[in-house]
């Protein structure tokens, strides 16, 4: 593991946000200017790949939910 700026970089790819608590689900959560918190892999993805629709859902492709890493984020549109 190497640590940059309050990120954790593992081998496996995953990258770890130090700042913050995770929410209830265990997500990496992050206030905006707005004092709204927002997890943190949903801004990460909003800044590497674009806008997320709101009817879709994103997850991680290992089910991690502390990695912010948008490589490791995929799209997956809710059906519920």
């Amino acid at each position: 593991m190497t640590s940059s700026q309050n990120l954790n970089y593992f081998p496996n790819s995953c990258i770890i946000s130090a700042d913050g608590k995770p929410d209830q689900h265990g997500y990496a959560v992050l206030a905006t200017p707005r004092s709204r918190s927002v997890r943190a892999h949903r801004i990460a993805y909003r800044l590497f790949k674009g806008k997320i629709p709101e009817e879709t859902v994103v997850m991680h492709t290992y089910d991690n939910p502390l990695c912010i890493n948008p490589k490791e984020t995929l799209k997956k549109c809710d059906i519920s």
